[in-house]
């Protein structure tokens, strides 16, 4: 406690003696003016929670006064009020300085003193300024004097304060940056940071600060990130399992397996990968056919790993071309390991050295990646099988119309070729693994005749099928024409070619005109039975023999391009009409009819059955001239 007093002159304080005489006497007596307590009001500083005492001789009764709610007064230190009153001229008050309506900035309060009905100020009271207060509190209650975010990235505190605050700018590594305040307090507010992706692998700190809004008062704090977890790794990208590269080594391809769309990538496969510092191994593993991992050195790998040098996330995979004029294929894998984790997993990789290595880091697997010789050994030709049994001969194609049509086609420089009994089925075995030849793609196999017309597979009831010991071969039929039998290796490019020739040749003669209703055109070809063909040829001695297809129950007219004195039509000698096994179908059974058109041309009407059968022309002679097989459509 603070005393304060002035000592008056010895004048004064005579005239106060006696103005206080005055005082207690009657009214009939002469009041002689009050002199002025102090020279000048007293100036006090002072603090919240601080109590001040003055000493002053009043000369009479007094009151005195404060104008502000936080400074109170009291004669004997115990009771304060804002106004106070004495009869005592000699006083010593009490002032106590409270904390009400506090300010950032200095509080006065005036005391003004009341005698005889005469105001005067008598002092000030200054209170000091509020100070600013802030402190920042972790999610467990404990203040601290700094931030820091651990490997995990994220960090939520709260910071409370006496005054509304604001904060600088994020720093850049932070992403997220949310600020909640509290329903209950609203200078409390909840803040969560988390690391931007981008800057996850590396140690940061930098200071944030918080301030008032003239920013006459800043609370700085260091805020730090720890980096990542030494140990964790992130690989971004593709899929890592299934891809395949070309041998040539310029396309990596995947299916996605959830949209069985394809994935491809020219020359290498683009991946993020991020660890602490990107301090990061990149091993290249080689799987040899008795699934043992061989780690390839970076001279030797036909993998490589390729880092961004200015930004050491981004990292590539590329791959050698197959070793050329070498059939086969390869497999590997590329791995990422954390530094921190290298030798422990090597440890690892010592102790398995098979496939399942690659099970125990299977979130470390950037790729796994397959590679195919595209290289084809077409010195072997075909083997070309009758029936399983007879083996035919197979040798090198010298038809001058067959080589040029494939290489200009194809680009097939050598062709092979085989003759064998029309309509009889082959077992043509093409020397070529799945890797070369995607067997059971129809895209993969093409027939075509001799001008280069492609076929269809049931045209010569191609099939694929797999021997005993897993050898692909191709079962089809012979025809009477020449059929060319072309495959296609995986890559696009064709692999070789075989010319089947038949024995039997049909004769395609003037063939037939073939009407329905005498108005629709009804197209016929050579027939494609060779069986049935060879059975026409030994009976009827025709080489001419043509096949029809029509709706079953239609009437159609056959014009089969014949004088009188080649085919007497009127005659029932001049027609043969049998099934295909070779018996006898009455006439009227498929509305048999011989007639003449307005151009004297003999036709004939046959009625189209359930079931095919076969018309032969009979010379006057009695051999056959033409024949046609009429099918049902």
């Amino acid at each position: 406690m603070k005393r304060l007093k002035e000592w008056m002159p010895a004048s004064l304080m005579l005239l106060a003696a006696l103005a206080f005489a005055a005082c207690s006497d009657d009214d009939k007596e002469a009041v002689e003016p009050l002199a002025p307590i102090f020279d000048k009001p007293l100036a006090i500083n002072s603090a919240e929670g601080a109590t001040e005492t003055i000493e002053f001789n009043a000369g009479c009764e007094w009151s005195l006064s404060s104008d502000a709610i936080w400074c109170t007064l009291s004669t004997d230190g115990v009771t304060f009020a804002h106004d106070i009153m004495s009869t005592a001229p000699e006083a010593a008050v009490y002032i106590k300085v409270g904390g009400e309506a506090q300010q950032f900035t200095a509080s006065v309060a005036t005391l003004t003193i009341m005698r005889r009905g005469v105001k005067e100020t008598i002092a000030t009271v200054r209170r000091a300024p509020m100070a600013y207060e802030l402190r920042v509190v972790t999610a467990d209650g404990e203040e601290c004097s700094s931030i820091a975010l651990s490997s995990s990235g994220v960090i939520e505190f709260a910071v409370e304060a006496n005054f509304d605050f604001g904060v600088s700018e994020k720093p850049r590594w932070i992403d997220e940056f949310t600020v909640t305040t509290d329903e209950d307090n609203a200078r409390r507010r909840t803040f969560r940071l988390s690391v931007d992706e981008s800057f996850e692998a590396l140690p940061c700190k930098e200071i944030i600060t918080f301030f008032n809004s003239d920013s006459t008062a800043t609370f700085p704090y260091e805020i730090t990130y720890s980096g990542m977890s030494p140990k964790r790794i992130k690989i971004e990208g593709e899929n890592p399992w299934g891809w395949n590269l070309s041998a040539d080594a310029t396309l990596f391809s995947t299916v996605n397996a959830m949209t069985g769309d394809s994935v491809c990538y020219s020359h290498s496969v683009p991946y993020r990968v991020t660890t602490l510092n990107y301090d990061c191994r990149y091993l290249c593993f080689d799987e040899g056919e008795d699934n043992t991992l061989t780690l390839m050195s970076p001279e030797d790998s036909w993998l490589s790993v390729s880092v961004d040098a200015d930004d050491a996330s981004q990292v590539s995979i590329s791959g050698a071309p197959f070793p050329a004029e070498t059939e086969g294929q390869r497999k590997g894998y590329v791995v990422a390991l954390p530094a921190a984790t290298y030798d422990s997993i090597m440890a690892l990789y010592r102790g398995l050295g098979d496939v399942s290595f690659i099970d125990s880091v299977y979130n470390n697997v950037m790729i796994e990646v397959t590679q195919v010789s595209d290289y084809v050994d077409t010195s072997t030709g075909f083997t070309v099988m009758q029936s399983m049994v007879t083996e035919l001969d197979c040798f090198e194609e010298s038809d001058p119309s067959f080589l040029s049509m494939l290489k200009e086609k194809f680009s097939l420089e050598k062709v092979y070729a085989t003759q064998a009994d029309a309509g009889v089925y082959l077992q043509i075995f093409p020397h070529l693994t799945e890797r070369h030849w995607e067997a059971w793609s129809k895209d993969a196999t093409i027939v075509l005749d001799a001008e280069g017309n492609e076929l269809s597979w049931e045209a010569v009831g191609l099939e694929i099928a797999m021997d005993a010991e897993d050898n692909y071969y191709i079962s089809l039929k012979s025809l009477a024409q020449p059929i060319v039998l072309v495959l296609r290796g995986v890559d696009g490019k064709y692999l070789k070619a075989l010319v089947i020739k038949s024995d039997i040749t049909l004769d395609p003669g003037t063939g037939f005109d073939i009407l329905y209703m005498m108005i629709q055109t009804v197209s016929c070809s050579l027939e494609t039975d060779m069986e049935l063909a060879a059975y026409i040829i030994e009976r009827f001695g025709t080489k001419e023999i043509y096949t029809v297809r029509s709706r079953v129950g239609r009437v159609l007219q056959v014009f089969p391009h014949l004088t009188e004195e080649q085919w007497k039509g009127a005659t029932i000698e001049s027609i043969c009409i049998i099934d295909t096994e070779g018996n006898d179908i009455p006439l009227k059974d498929v509305s048999y009819e011989v007639a003449m058109n307005d151009e004297d041309d003999y036709y004939a009407s046959v009625k189209v059955k359930k079931t095919p059968y076969i018309v032969v022309f009979i010379s006057p002679e009695g051999k056959g001239i033409k024949a046609l097989v009429v099918r049902p459509q």
